[in-house]
């Protein structure tokens, strides 16, 4: 059996408790950019429950559409000011050294452009690249409860990381069960 396909149980899993499912959704990537994989990554609990439940599909698929295209408005915007600023720079260059002003404008334009550009796939990458199942279920219609985040760990090092991510996202309770489904006491 090829060695990089094999799944390896987890050692022991992190979970945090999230009221709010945009703070759980939060947690998930957070933990994706902090290098967990999404295949480590899963939602427990009864919120968990009701949004597997849900059938409905078109509310949450217009969530999700929602909150994709603000986080891409905003990285864009952030990159039309910072291609602008890279830009303005460019342009004294040109203007300093008695070039046109045309290709002064020009890398005003494009510094523009290509900082939009950017901005929107950066953050765009970031809001999609995300656990697809986990991620996308916490734009469900869920009940009262907790949303768990789990992730799962395969050492300490790990463990401390995972506990570390959870709760910088807003964790009302960080939770470490090991292999056999028993609490382990943290000392930290």
């Amino acid at each position: 059996m090829n060695e990089g396909t094999t799944v390896r149980p987890a050692r022991r899993t992190v979970i945090g408790a999230f009221a709010d499912a945009g703070d759980a959704r939060h947690a998930i990537e957070s933990a994706q950019l902090h290098g967990f994989d999404g295949g480590e990554i899963a939602i427990a609990g009864a919120r968990a429950r009701d949004a597997d439940a849900d059938q409905e599909r078109d509310r949450p698929d217009q969530r999700v559409a929602g909150y994709v295209g603000r986080r891409v408005a905003v990285g864009a915007a952030a990159g039309v000011v910072a291609g602008s600023i890279v830009g303005a720079c460019a342009a004294a260059l040109f203007l300093a050294f008695g070039d046109s002003t045309g290709a002064a404008i020009g890398s005003l334009i494009m510094g523009a452009f290509l900082g939009g550009t950017l901005g929107g796939l950066w953050n765009a990458y970031r809001t999609v690249g995300t656990n697809a199942d986990a991620w996308q279920a916490t734009f469900h219609e869920s009940g009262a409860g907790l949303f768990g985040v789990t992730v799962g760990c395969r050492s300490e090092k790990d463990v401390d990381r995972a506990a570390a991510v959870l709760s910088e996202a807003g964790s009302e309770r960080i939770v470490v069960i090991d292999g056999r489904g028993r609490q382990v006491e943290r000392t930290t």
